[in-house]
């Protein structure tokens, strides 16, 4: 089997760092996300893709495959616990090895929320499982996709390579067939690109390598909050599936929960017509009521965000025209004193005292002071003050009997 692979990355619009590793071996590919600070993530990407190399060699079997990856795991937690600045760092990891009798198989594995996607015909398919907390919790039943909690810790991973002394990567095992198309990806590409739009750029890519730049400007473009990574692999060869080129836009998207194979439990599937994840799982299209739920749901968020909008602007032209004078008033010890706002407040918005003067009601004439109790407004508070300062004079004339 012949392959054709290309591979980009990008450090995104947000991020000072590149966190991401790839590999590009004869026979293996691997996209690492790093996690854990400043230098702990792009640490723990780098030396997993690097010992899984190494420990591979040329090795293709799934059990070695799964040894390497126990090896590059040992060897992040092991750097994590010696040095106290890479305390707690660790990666995602997802990569495709080629088996060296069987070419057409692959074996697939995966810890953490980087992805692997294949384009077979006309179905584009997600093959990995996320190893996160909202992904679990979807899967079990106990929460829903759209629910706030499952949105606000869909980062929450529960699998990831490096932080644990152990880990339990997922692994498949896949029939490849001419004309497929596969990427590696981590989630620096999903979070902005929607499936629909990987699988146009993975369907309309002229090669390997312009494809995977294509997915990762992409993604950049689209927002670039996050490291993005992909690794594009083409199986070369006639299309098995004739339809292939005929694919529209966007393309039908099938979710698939593919059956996990413990490989190193069952070894080959001897007696299994076995041709890879998407023909023996339980497919669940998105289809066009998906859609239509999802333009139901932009007219609702749009029309919320205009009422929002609408209210808010309402809300800070009220506290505009309700804070936007001084008055001079009694407050509650009969003292003289600023208020910022408008007289008896307008709705929820009272006036606050500003400044309390040493001027007692007591000492001023009754006509000043039932004007006083009403709130002589003023337009500035440097006004308010000039009135407050004549006051006083008018306070001294009273009390020598010059006053009435």
């Amino acid at each position: 089997m012949k392959v054709q692979v290309g591979a980009s990355s990008d450090r995104g619009q947000v991020r000072a760092e590149n966190q991401d590793s790839y590999l590009l071996m004869n026979h293996a590919f691997v996209v690492a996300d790093g996690m854990g600070g400043a230098n702990g993530g792009a640490t723990a990407s780098k030396m997993a893709v690097e010992v899984f190399e190494t420990s591979l060699g040329d090795a293709t079997d799934h059990t070695e495959v799964e040894r390497a990856l126990r090896e590059a795991n040992a060897a992040v937690h092991r750097l994590s616990r010696e040095d106290a600045t890479l305390k707690g760092m660790g990666t995602t990891f997802v990569g495709v090895v080629i088996d060296g009798e069987n070419q057409d198989h692959l074996t697939l594995i995966n810890v953490g929320d980087s992805r692997a996607y294949i384009l077979r015909g006309t179905e584009f398919i997600q093959l990995t499982l996320d190893h996160s907390w909202a992904e679990e919790m979807i899967r079990a039943g106990k929460v829903k996709e759209s629910d706030p909690a499952s949105i606000a810790s869909r980062h929450v991973l529960t699998r990831v390579v490096g932080v644990a002394s152990e880990v339990e990567p997922d692994m498949w095992s896949i029939v490849a067939e001419a004309g497929d198309r596969l990427i590696l990806c981590s989630d620096g590409v999903t979070n902005e690109l929607a499936d629909p739009e990987i699988a146009t750029i993975l369907a309309q890519g002229h090669s390997a390598q312009s494809t995977a730049e294509a997915l990762v400007a992409g993604a950049v473009a689209a927002g670039g909050l996050d490291n993005a990574t992909a690794v594009v692999i083409f199986v070369e060869g006639e299309a098995q599936h004739p339809d292939a080129k005929v694919i529209k836009s966007p393309i039908p998207v099938v979710r698939v929960a593919p059956e996990i194979h413990e490989l190193r439990s069952i070894g080959t599937m001897v007696g299994r017509s076995h041709h890879g994840p998407m023909l023996g799982a339980i497919p669940t299209p998105i289809s066009k009521s998906y859609f239509r739920s999802l333009a139901t749901a932009f007219r609702i968020f749009t029309f919320l965000l205009l009422f929002g909008l609408i209210v808010g602007l309402g809300v800070f032209g009220i506290k505009t025209y309700a804070n936007g004078e001084y008055f001079v008033g009694v407050n509650s010890t009969s003292h003289v004193a600023i208020y910022q706002g408008r007289p008896g407040g307008i709705l929820w918005f009272k006036p606050k005292v500003v400044s309390t003067e040493s001027i007692a009601t007591s000492s001023l004439s009754t006509a000043i002071v039932t004007k006083l109790q009403s709130g002589v407004v003023e337009t500035s508070y440097s006004a308010a003050i000039q009135y407050v300062n004549n006051l006083k004079s008018l306070q001294a004339s009273f009390a020598s009997g010059g006053g009435g």
